[in-house]
Parts: C-alpha cells; sequence; structure tokens
C-alpha cells in the first residue's frame, strides 16, 4: 500500500539546493495521524516551500509549481491525494519530488 504524503513530508527540487518541508493547510482529516495532502496543495510557500537556491536564476528559490500528477483513487477533501510516487513541476523547469511522505505504515488508515 503506497504511503501518502501529510504534512511535515520533506520534498526536494531537482533545481533548488536544499530540502523543505511540505505544509498541509486544512485541518487533519478525520481517522489520520497527521493530515494529508491532495492533487491541489501545491501553492508556492504555502504549501510548497523553497529550496534554498535556485538553480536556474541564481536567486533564493519562489517555487512556481503546478498541481502534483496525482491519479489515486483516494481523495482527501474531494481531490485526489497525494502518494509518495506523485510529482509536481516548477515553471522554471526544477521537478519538485518526495524524499519521505512523513506517513508510516500504521498512519495509512483515512481519506
Amino acid at each position: 500500500m503506497p504511503k501518502f504524503l501529510v504534512d511535515g513530508a520533506e520534498l526536494k527540487c531537482t533545481m533548488g539546493t536544499s530540502s523543505g518541508s511540505f505544509k498541509v493547510l486544512s485541518s487533519k482529516v478525520k481517522g489520520s495521524r497527521k493530515p494529508k495532502g491532495n492533487k491541489l496543495d501545491c501553492i508556492p510557500m504555502a504549501n510548497i516551500p523553497s529550496f534554498g537556491t535556485c538553480k536556474v536564476t541564481k536567486f533564493p528559490c519562489i517555487p512556481a509549481t503546478t498541481p502534483w500528477n496525482t491519479s489515486s483513487n483516494v481523495k482527501v477533501r474531494g481531490a485526489p491525494a497525494i502518494n509518495e510516487s506523485c510529482s509536481t513541476m516548477c515553471a522554471l523547469g526544477g521537478k519538485v519530488s518526495i524524499s519521505d511522505p512523513g506517513q508510516s505504515v500504521t498512519d495509512n488508515a483515512g481519506g
């Protein structure tokens, strides 16, 4: 069973110099220990953190991300859940992926 992306998960960008923590802005989903993310949790600097210095611009990273690429049948707050194999793209060419989804197997319950 895939692990889902939860609040505090570790993300990395191919064009960034450091990793960052994912942030779920909505309330906790019933039956889950931590709030899970969905396809629409892609707001720069709110859900998606800065990744240090951007290798493209050579300036501090300000992500310009698109919705997550997910086809999950599991819904979180009405949209497909993000699992550990998902990614999102930055308009500057970076690919944001999940280093650590932040969820243990025992926390896979709930949607």
